[in-house]
């Protein structure tokens, strides 16, 4: 069975949404109800400690100078480290907000995408591992480091193909989870 997609981010978030999936990879392996990695709770709670020690480093000047001043230093270098790779994260997203299009084939054999750009990538059923439904986006995890996703607007079609194939496959279904 073959099903045409097409990937399209409308906005930041979208993307940012496969970002955490494909870092909770291992995490929801282990454990189906486990929560995604979440890129922005890692980025607000360096800001606030970022923050919090400057205000202490403010008010308490002459006190515990050179150890408020070494976690000062060490939480903006995180910081700094986290909001490049947040810019990168844009650069990866400002590079795919272009509609990118390919085909899903669901054969007897596996999983196989036939990309516009033609790759040619899929994985065979024993491979197969897990299904992470989100709000926007579909990935299917492979026994490797690898994974293919697609949106969900033809995610529900392709699922159900494999499940002819494939009936022990485990879906994780966070669509509805806001």
């Amino acid at each position: 069975m073959k099903t045409n997609y097409k990937i399209k981010f409308h906005n930041f978030r979208d993307y940012m949404e496969l970002r955490n999936i494909l870092s909770s990879r291992d995490k929801l392996l282990e454990n189906h109800k486990a929560n995604y990695f979440d890129w922005n709770r890692i980025l607000y709670i360096d800001l606030v400690i970022l923050g919090i020690l400057f205000i202490f480093d403010l008010c308490f000047y002459n006190r515990f100078d050179i150890v408020v001043l070494f976690f000062l230093i060490l939480s903006l270098s995180i910081t700094i480290a986290i909001l490049i790779m947040y810019l990168l994260f844009f650069i990866r997203f400002l590079k795919l907000r272009n509609n990118r299009y390919g085909t899903v084939i669901v054969d007897e054999e596996g999983l196989i995408d036939v990309s516009d750009y033609g790759y040619i990538c899929g994985f065979t059923w024993d491979q197969l591992s897990l299904v992470v439904k989100g709000r926007f986006n579909t990935v299917f995890f492979s026994d490797f480091a690898f994974s293919l996703y697609v949106n969900n607007d033809v995610s529900d079609e392709i699922i159900e193909n494999i499940k002819k194939h494939k009936k022990d496959l485990v879906v994780i279904d966070r669509s509805k989870i806001k």
